[in-house]
C-alpha cells in the first residue's frame, strides 16, 4: 500500500512540478517572512466506528495543536542540535527551518528540484545531507546557511539513506544501479561502492557499524504485471566489502521491507509485506531463528526505547501488532481505524504515536444475484461516492496495549518525529502542506 500511495504522490508531483516550472512559479523565492501559523486548539474527537469507541476518561487529556504551513508536500523531518526542525518537501526539493518555540517558519532553502524526503545532519553540525525518492543526488549543504556545498552522484532511483554510527558516513541506496554508494559528507567523498547481484530497497545498521543489511528481491512478469517472486537479505560489512554475491543472500519473504537489528545486534527483524509475518534471523550464524505472524501487510517495525519490544505497523490489517522480544512472541494485535503509516514511541515507552494518513474507500458493488432488480438500498450504495478514511493521529497506550486516543489531523499525516524529551511530536500533512506541532 505504501508503495502504491508513494508512486501516486510522485506522478503528481512532477506533474505539479512541471507545470510551476512553465507558468514561472512564482513561490521559488526564499521565506522573505515568518509563515502564519493557524492555531487549532484543543482537540478531542470519538472514532466513527463503534470498535474503537474511547472511554471519556482518556480523553479529557485532550492535544494540542499548531498547524505551521510549511513548504509543499513535506515528506521528511529532522531536529538539529538547536532544537530546531527542518522539513524536506517534496514538491519542488525545499527545505524549511522551523523555530518550534515561536512556531514560524525561519528560512526556506532551495529550491533544489529534486523529491527531497531523506535528510540528516552530519555530525559535526556544520552540515546537512539530504537524498531525493527515486533521484540520484545527494545534495550536502550548509547547515547554517543554507547553501549547496556538493551535489554528489550517488545512482539511479534512491530508495533509502543510513548513517554508520556517529560517523560522517552514509549508505545510499539505489536500487536501479543495484548499489549502495558509502559516501562521507563531511569532504564530500565517495569511499566505495557496493554492488549486489539483485535491486535492493532498504538499509539497517548495526550498533557497531561493522555490519548492514539490506533487503532486495527478484521480480518477474506475469499477466497481472510485475510481481516479487521471493525476497533477499543481504548481509555484509560496509567498510570492507565491494561486492556481494547470492551465496551471501537469504529469502525471508515476499515483498521484505525495512530490516532492523534488536538485542544488541543479535537479531534481524525484516517485515514481509505480502505474508503477513516478520522473519527473524540469527545474526552470528545468519540462518533464520524464527518466523513470526502479525497481521497482514507489515510495512515498518519501531523499536520501543529499551528495545525489549518491537511493533509493526501492519497496513493491509489496519493495526499494530505488538511483539516482546524475552521470550519471542506476538503480544497482542491492536486495531485501528486506519492503516498506520509512521510513528514514534515517547522516551519513557508509555506511548506510541501513529499517524494515519487519508486512504481511499472502494464503491459498494452491487449486492443482488444477477438478473434480480436493484433495490433502492443497492441503488443508494452504487451512487456513494469514493470516500477517505483516516487523517488521524494515534495514541496507542503501551501499559495497557489498547488504542487510548485519536485526535484529527491535516489532510494525509505521514513523516513523524519528536523532541529529545518527547514532550513534542511533529507531524508532516503531506496533502495539507503544513506541519503539525503537538504538545
Amino acid at each position: 500500500m505504501e508503495i502504491l500511495r508513494q508512486s501516486k504522490r510522485w506522478a503528481l508531483a512532477l506533474a505539479l512540478s512541471a507545470t510551476a516550472v512553465l507558468v514561472g512559479c512564482d513561490d521559488l523565492h526564499r521565506e522573505a517572512s515568518p509563515t502564519p501559523v493557524e492555531q487549532v486548539g484543543v482537540q478531542r474527537v470519538d472514532a466513527e466506528d463503534a470498535r474503537f469507541a474511547i472511554s471519556p476518561g482518556h480523553l479529557e487529556k485532550g492535544v494540542e495543536r499548531t498547524a505551521i504551513r510549511s513548504c509543499r508536500r513535506p515528506l521528511g523531518l529532522e531536529i538539529d542540535r538547536r532544537g530546531r526542525l527542518l522539513v524536506a518537501c517534496a514538491l519542488l526539493g525545499e527545505i524549511q527551518v522551523i523555530d518550534p518555540t515561536s512556531r514560524s517558519v525561519l528560512e526556506t532553502w532551495g529550491p533544489f528540484y529534486d523529491k527531497l524526503f531523506r535528510l540528516d545532519v552530519v555530525p559535526g553540525d556544520a552540515r546537512l545531507i539530504a537524498v531525493g525518492m527515486a533521484g540520484s543526488i545527494a545534495h550536502i549543504l550548509n547547515l547554517h546557511t543554507g547553501r549547496p556545498i556538493e551535489r554528489v552522484n550517488v545512482g539511479r532511483n534512491i530508495a533509502d539513506m543510513k548513517r554508520l554510527g556517529d560517523t560522517s558516513e552514509y549508505l545510499i541506496v539505489s536500487s536501479q544501479e543495484k548499489q549502495i554508494t558509502v559516501l562521507d559528507a563531511s569532504t564530500a567523498s565517495i569511499e566505495r561502492v557496493l554492488r549486489f547481484p539483485e535491486p535492493v530497497g532498504y538499509v539497517a545498521v548495526a550498533q557497531n557499524s561493522e555490519l548492514a543489511a539490506v533487503t532486495g528481491g527478484v521480480y518477474k512478469r506475469t499477466g497481472k504485471g510485475v510481481e516479487m517472486v521471493s525476497g533477499h537479505v543481504y548481509f555484509f560489512n560496509p567498510r570492507q566489502e565491494t561486492s556481494i554475491v547470492v551465496g551471501q543472500t537469504l529469502a525471508p519473504g515476499k515483498m521484505s521491507r525495512e530490516p532492523v537489528f534488536v538485542r544488541d545486534d543479535q537479531w534481524l527483524l525484516v517485515p514481509n509485506h505480502t505474508e503477513g509475518t516478520v522473519s527473524v534471523f540469527d545474526v552470528a550464524t545468519r540462518q533464520l531463528y524464527r518466523t513470526l505472524d502479525v497481521k497482514a501487510g507489515p510495512e515498518r517495525l519501531i523499536i520501543g526505547p529499551e528495545g525489549r519490544r518491537v511493533y509493526s505497523l501492519n497496513t493491509r490489517s489496519a493495526s499494530v501488532s505488538v511483539i516482546e522480544l524475552a521470550p519471542l512472541t506476538v503480544l497482542r494485535d491492536i486495531p485501528l481505524p486506519s492503516p498506520p503509516e509512521n510513528g514514534v514511541v515517547s522516551p519513557d515507552g508509555r506511548y506510541l504515536v501513529l499517524t494515519l494518513p487519508d486512504v481511499p474507500t472502494e464503491k459498494q458493488p452491487v449486492i443482488s444475484k444477477p438478473g434480480a432488480p436493484v433495490t433502492e438500498e443497492e441503488l443508494a450504495l452504487l451512487s456513494e461516492e469514493v470516500g477517505e478514511i483516516g487523517n488521524y493521529i494515534a495514541l496507542v497506550d503501551l501499559h495497557d496495549l489498547t488504542l487510548a486516543d485519536l485526535i484529527p489531523a491535516s489532510a494525509d499525516p505521514a513523516a513523524i518525529t519528536q523532541s529529545a524529551d518527547g514532550r513534542r511530536v511533529y507531524v508532516a500533512n503531506f496533502k495539507a502542506n503544513t506541519v503539525s506541532i503537538f504538545q
